[in-house]
């Protein structure tokens, strides 16, 4: 059986993960989860 190498696993699996957050655009994710928090807030 072949050793794993870890480390490039490591760097594929991080590289899949930037990729989806910059499709995902976090930032604006987060912004717009920010105001509806507040708009749920208001009466």
């Amino acid at each position: 059986m072949a050793a794993r190498e870890y480390d490039l696993e490591i760097a594929a699996i991080s590289a899949t993960l930037v990729s989806i957050e910059k499709v995902l655009d976090l930032p604006r994710l987060r912004k717009n989860a920010a105001q509806l928090e507040e708009a749920a807030g208001v009466p």
